[in-house]
C-alpha cells in the first residue's frame, strides 16, 4: 500500500468572521470560489484540530473554513458567559450564511451538536436549507455516562493550569492512552496560553466549564429531547463517523440516531476513540471527503489528478456473515481518488481451509482477478454482488467499519 502524500497543513489565511453578536477566528484553506466545507471542533478544542482535514479538503478542490467556536482560542468570549448549545448554533448559522452556496457541515462533538440545532432552527423557519450535507464526528443525541464523566474530569482538571507544556502533554496522553505521546510538546502552544503566574492554561473561557459543561448539559433529559427533536428535522445527506473505541457514542447511540435520521450513513473508524480526526487523520479525511464528494462534488477534483492512483487508503474492515462456506469473510474497502473523480473500491477476501480467494468490485465496473498473486474466484465475486452490492448502493443500513 502506498504512503498517502503529505499535505501542507498551513491555512491560506486566518480571518475574523461574524457570529451572533461577536466575532470568530477562522482558518481558510483552498480557493474562495470552491464549494465550502465548514469544520467545527469539539468543546475545549480549537480550529487547529482540523489542520490536516482542512489541507486535505483544499487539496481535493474545496474551500475549508475551520472556525474557533465562541469562548475558544482566538474567537470572542461570550460577554454574558452564556455557552448554551443554541448560541453555538446561532453562530454557525451566521457563518454559513456568508457562503455562496450551502456548505457541507463537519462537526465534532460540540460542533456536531451545534450543527444539528442550526439545521433544525433553519428548517423550522422555512428558510433555504442551511447546508448541503452533515458529518457528525463521534457525537449523537445520546452519549454514554462513562465518556461524559471522563470529559468532565479532563476539562476541569486543566482549569488549574500546568507548570510546563510537558505536563500538559502528559495530561493529554493520560486522556488518550491509545495515541502516542509526541516527543515535542511545543505544538500545544496553539491550545495553551502562558499567564503571568508562569503556568500554562487551556485557551478557552473558564466559564465554558464552570457555568456550562458540554457533556453535562447534553446528559440532561431536556437537552437530549431537544437534540432528538432537532435530528428528526435533518433531511440532508448525513454521515456519522464514530471511533470504534469511543466511550461517547455507543451502539445504542448509533441505533437511536438511525431511528431519528433513517437516511444517515454510519462509519466506524478502527483504532480511534472520541478524537477520531486526530487518532486516524488520513483514514478520517478519506472517508469524509468521499462522502462530501458524492453530495457536493468539487468542480475539478482538486490538485490530485493522476497522482491519486497512488493514493489508496484502507478505510473499512468488517466481518461479513455467511458466504461460500468460508471460515471467515472480511470486507475491505479502499477509498481511492482516481483521476478527477472519487470512487470507492471493495476488496473482499475469503479465508478458507485451502486458499485465500479475492475479488474486486467498484461502482463503475465488476472485475475479478489476481491480487498480489492470489487466484481468481468467480463464486466469491457473485457473493459480493448478492450480499454487499456495488459501492454506493443501499446496504441495508448496516454500519460500515472503517
Amino acid at each position: 500500500m502506498s504512503t498517502p502524500p503529505a499535505f501542507d497543513a498551513a491555512p491560506r489565511e486566518t480571518v475574523r468572521v461574524a457570529g451572533s453578536g461577536l466575532t470568530l477566528a477562522a482558518d481558510i484553506y483552498g480557493p474562495d470560489d470552491a464549494p465550502t466545507v465548514m469544520l467545527m471542533h469539539g468543546g475545549g478544542q480549537t480550529r487547529h484540530a482540523w489542520g490536516g482535514a482542512g489541507a486535505a479538503f483544499a487539496h481535493a478542490g474545496y474551500r475549508a473554513v475551520s472556525v474557533d467556536l465562541r469562548g475558544h482560542s482566538d474567537s470572542d468570549w461570550s460577554p454574558d458567559g452564556d455557552y448554551a448549545l443554541q448560541r453555538y448554533a446561532d453562530d454557525l448559522i451566521e457563518v454559513a450564511a456568508t457562503c455562496t452556496q450551502p456548505p457541507a457541515l463537519v462537526g465534532a462533538s460540540l460542533g456536531g451538536l451545534a450543527s444539528m440545532l442550526a439545521l433544525a432552527t433553519i428548517a423550522r423557519s422555512g428558510r433555504t436549507p442551511l447546508a448541503s450535507c452533515l458529518v457528525l464526528v463521534d457525537v449523537a443525541p445520546r452519549i454514554e455516562t462513562a465518556g461524559r464523566v471522563k470529559i468532565q474530569e479532563f476539562m476541569r482538571s486543566g482549569m488549574r493550569g500546568f507548570d510546563s507544556l510537558d505536563e500538559a502533554a502528559d495530561a493529554v496522553a493520560l486522556y488518550n492512552p491509545h495515541r502516542p505521546r509526541p516527543k515535542d510538546s511545543s505544538g500545544l502552544k496553539k491550545n495553551l496560553r502562558q499567564r503571568g503566574d508562569g503556568r500554562w492554561y487551556w485557551h478557552w473561557d473558564p466559564r465554558f466549564v464552570s457555568e456550562r459543561n458540554e457533556a453535562e448539559e447534553q446528559s440532561s433529559s431536556i437537552v437530549r429531547t431537544e437534540l432528538s427533536d432537532a435530528a428528526t428535522l435533518i433531511d440532508i445527506p448525513t454521515m456519522l463517523v464514530r471511533g470504534r473505541m469511543s466511550d461517547i457514542v455507543s451502539d445504542e447511540s448509533v441505533s437511536e440516531l438511525k431511528k431519528l435520521v433513517p437516511h444517515a450513513e454510519v462509519a466506524d473508524v478502527a483504532d480511534a476513540g472520541h478524537m477520531v480526526a486526530g487518532d486516524r487523520n488520513d483514514i478520517f479525511n478519506a472517508a469524509v471527503i468521499e462522502f462530501v464528494g458524492r453530495v457536493m462534488p468539487a468542480p475539478d477534483g482538486g490538485e490530485l489528478g493522476d497522482q491519486a492512483e497512488e493514493r489508496v487508503i484502507l478505510v473499512e474492515i468488517a466481518v461479513c456473515r455467511g458466504g461460500i462456506g468460508a471460515d471467515q469473510v472480511v470486507v475491505v474497502v479502499f477509498r481511492r481518488l482516481a483521476g478527477k473523480h472519487a470512487f470507492a473500491r471493495l476488496l473482499v477476501v475469503a479465508v478458507t481451509h485451502e486458499a485465500l480467494l479475492v475479488a474486486v468490485i467498484d461502482h463503475r465496473r465488476t472485475a475479478q482477478g489476481q491480487h498480489h498473486g492470489v487466484a481468481q474466484h468467480h463464486a466469491l465475486q457473485q457473493f459480493i454482488l448478492r450480499n454487499v452490492g456495488p459501492v454506493g448502493a443501499d446496504q441495508g443500513g448496516e454500519t460500515a467499519h472503517v
